[in-house]
């Protein structure tokens, strides 16, 4: 008997709730909705850097100078 990894990975219970929901509704295996998903994300989504003025630094109610 071989032991072999199985590629793992943990995702956000709400996100796992919705590609259940979207499997179902569409008639596919979880696995391939999930790998659907990851696929076009990586090659669509856009990574921007941007520089936000703050007139103001605050953690919770305080602000910090």
């Amino acid at each position: 008997m071989n032991n072999v990894a199985e590629k793992v990975t943990r995702i956000d219970s709400d996100a796992y709730e919705a590609a259940v929901a979207f499997a179902s509704e569409h008639d596919l295996k979880i696995s391939r909705v999930v790998s659907m998903a990851v696929r076009y994300f990586a090659e669509n989504a856009e990574v921007r850097e941007v520089d936000v003025k703050a007139e103001k630094f605050c953690i919770g109610d305080q602000v910090i100078n």
